[in-house]
């Protein structure tokens, strides 16, 4: 009789081990389940961002592209203003010269009211904006002036038109 009672305690025994292995598989299989379920959702939300991120580098790709080209326009026109007041050629501007465009059209916008307006008395104008003045300070100036100036210059212009036979 011992014997089947110890196969019964025996087999309870293991009965209960494999019941305990089996709830330790179970807690590991819901723990990778949800383990899984986090990875994929984060998957999601990486996916996402790469999406957004893609678009993002994108709308810079072709904003720098635009301010590329807008740099380049702005090189070709200020070569060109360069070349019209220095008086050289291309070959002839280098980077020296181009820090002296500001004065160099001031120079140039000082000869051309000379010859469009030669009793003008361009004393005032000096060396340009005085020392005191912020630049706000001369955009108010400049924006209060300009209908002004197109109306001197639009009849000035007109009037003189065939009077002076200089060009700039």
């Amino acid at each position: 009789m011992a014997t089947i009672k110890e196969e019964l305690t025996n087999s309870k025994n293991l009965h209960e081990h494999t019941q305990h292995q089996l709830d330790q598989a179970l807690q590991r299989g819901k723990t990778l389940k949800d383990h899984l379920e986090s990875e994929r959702k984060m998957c999601q939300v990486a996916g996402s961002q790469l999406v957004a991120n893609t678009q993002w580098i994108r709308d810079l790709s072709t904003h720098l592209e635009k301010c590329i080209a807008e740099k380049e326009e702005i090189k070709v026109a200020a070569t060109s203003i360069l070349q019209v007041v220095s008086g050289l050629s291309e070959n002839e501007l280098s980077k020296p010269i181009l820090e002296q465009v500001p004065g160099l059209i001031q120079v140039y916008c000082k000869k051309a009211a000379r010859v469009f307006f030669p009793s003008l008395d361009l004393t005032p104008v000096g060396e340009g904006m005085p020392e005191d003045c912020s630049t706000e300070d001369l955009a108010g100036h400049i924006a209060a002036m300009e209908s002004i100036v197109e109306r001197l210059l639009a009849d000035n212009v007109m009037q003189n038109s065939c009077s002076y036979g200089e060009t700039l």
